[in-house]
């Protein structure tokens, strides 16, 4: 648990945190496969699967961590997502970090971001933003994914990062047509091409 920083046996693994954050995982040999569960306040739950990068050479890990297709798979190009635009009854969020950190140094990648929005009658609309380390953006931010904008309610969206490489995914948050009760769930990325990134950890860090 995130909140307590203790594993399934009681055992300290972690300090404890609140808030919004990111956790990465590293195996020094095997491999790994990851799923969080998140629930909040309000009791609503969405879970969803981790983004890996496989190590594709047989050295020893280091600190310095090459996303670049020979040391390390790389990261994607772009993320496709299958979205509900924002409405009086939808407002999803997009949840973004960069692929390219500097952890060593605690020196945060900011990031531009471009956005391609195709609604149900194929016309497309675009828009830009940008962030500092992470982030979480509701739907109503972002014009070219309003209803009063696209005239659609779903619509395929195409997320890229100008700079670096970004991940993440796309919480859908609406209200059930008929019963109005609010729903949550996770959407996660088709994710398109390679972009190499880097990860620079402390020296530590095994």
């Amino acid at each position: 648990m995130v909140s307590s920083g203790l594993d399934g046996n009681g055992r300290r693994i972690a300090p404890p945190f609140q808030g919004d954050g990111e956790l990465k995982c590293f195996a020094t040999s095997n491999s790994l496969t990851g799923r969080a569960i998140v629930a909040d306040n309000a009791g609503q739950r969405i879970a969803y699967s981790a983004i890996a990068f496989r190590k594709l050479r047989d050295d020893a890990p280091t600190s310095f961590i090459s996303l670049d297709g020979v040391n390390y798979e790389a990261c994607p190009d772009r993320l496709h997502f299958n979205v509900l635009s924002q409405t009086a009854t939808s407002n999803s969020e997009l949840v973004l970090v960069p692929c390219t950190q500097n952890l060593e140094g605690q020196v945060f990648s900011s990031v531009t971001l471009q956005y391609a929005v195709i609604n149900e009658l194929e016309q497309t609309f675009s828009g830009a933003s940008s962030f500092t380390c992470m982030e979480r953006r509701a739907f109503q931010t972002i014009p070219a994914l309003r209803f009063s904008s696209i005239g659609t309610t779903t619509a395929h969206l195409i997320v890229r990062g100008v700079e670096v490489p970004v991940i993440g995914l796309v919480i859908e948050r609406f209200r059930v047509p008929g019963s109005g009760a609010p729903s949550t769930s996770s959407n996660e990325p088709y994710l398109e091409g390679s972009r190499a990134a880097t990860l620079d950890l402390p020296p530590d860090w095994p």
